[in-house]
């Protein structure tokens, strides 16, 4: 390069700047602490410092146990000296809020509890807009107030959007944004829904994904059969900056998918159809793209999303043998 060494400098910094704003990275949340689902940004990452390296003889001293919180296989959330956790009794699923004592300060229904296969609660509470959101097995999108555990509203999403259950339940950890908080109730009516986190107002919606060949590259889709409604999938969506749009990153049935986090028009779309219907983890953001994985699908896959002339295209990087029906995936340092 022919240039004086400031001019040098300053190419270079330009060229760095967008090959870094190229680069998907994720959004974290504003909320304080552990307010959602594998942390402030969705990827099982702490940044917590001045952490033991090893246990100590013995192992770590036991503080307190609390009993009687139901069955389930939801994480807690923590904020502000209060842990949220969900549990199903034989009738019902119940939020509850425990000091750091594990003393019950209260509990709160969230509709009826999970009696087909596998009972128990399913998805973590969110903290998010002053508030905890939280949506049970049978698709009740609830609010309520973190102090009290007062419902302020709740919505039922499968029948407001015209969809249908799937085989073990949705288990969506609700993604809050602002002032609006996320729901996926998949089929015929809509994938994607944003309702107002103060009223359970939809604000809008994205449509169905729909099965079948598509012109599109940024739409790739399952071909067979075609015209088919995607349900919800059992993965948590995360938000995240991707090919210069502010995405909401999720699964459907049988899809990996970006949504316009402002919108919630489908950007991009990739088939990853599994023996069961099954995808269950997070989709994993790195520095080169978005890894899904799903068992019975053929391996993981690392899908690169680019904008060229304003369109959006979609490819698999590469793909890993893996077979990951559970289990939270992090990349650290350039490895998964």
């Amino acid at each position: 390069m022919n240039c004086i060494p400031l001019l040098c400098l300053l190419a270079t910094a330009n060229l760095l700047a967008a090959a870094s704003a190229d680069k998907p990275r994720l959004i974290a949340s504003p909320e304080p602490e552990w307010a959602q689902w594998r942390g402030p940004q969705r990827d099982g990452t702490s940044l917590e410092t001045g952490l033991l390296q090893q246990w100590p003889a013995g192992g770590p001293k036991l503080l307190w146990t609390s009993e009687g919180l139901g069955r389930g296989y939801s994480a807690p959330v923590i904020q502000n000296g209060r842990l949220y956790l969900t549990g199903e009794s034989q009738e019902r699923l119940e939020i509850l809020a425990l000091d750091l004592t594990g003393k019950v300060l209260w509990r709160a229904t969230n509709g009826r509890a999970w009696k087909g296969p596998y009972p128990g609660a399913r998805a973590s509470c969110t903290l998010g807009h002053g508030r905890l959101f939280h949506l049970n097995a049978h698709g009740r999108a609830v609010c309520l107030e973190p102090a009290s555990g007062r419902e302020v509203w709740a919505v039922d999403i499968l029948e407001r959007f015209g969809s249908r259950n799937i085989t073990w339940a949705l288990s969506e950890c609700l993604l809050v944004d602002g002032s609006r908080v996320f729901v996926m109730p998949g089929g015929p009516g809509t994938l994607l829904a944003a309702l107002d986190v103060a009223t359970g107002a939809t604000l809008w919606q994205s449509g169905p994904l729909l099965t079948g060949p598509s012109a599109d590259p940024a739409q790739r889709r399952v071909l067979d059969p075609a015209g088919e409604a995607d349900l919800a999938s059992y993965a948590p969506p995360t938000l995240a900056l991707v090919a210069g749009h502010r995405q909401v990153l999720g699964c459907s049935q049988r899809h990996a998918f970006g949504a316009d986090a402002a919108s919630g028009k489908l950007l991009w779309t990739y088939p990853l159809p599994t023996r069961y219907d099954v995808i269950a983890a997070t989709p994993v953001v790195c520095d080169q793209g978005v890894f899904v994985t799903a068992p019975d699908a053929g391996g993981g896959r690392l899908l690169q999303v680019t904008s060229e002339a304003g369109a959006l295209r979609v490819e698999k990087a590469w793909g890993a043998a893996l077979d990951t029906c559970h289990g939270g995936l992090v990349c650290l340092d350039g490895r998964l």
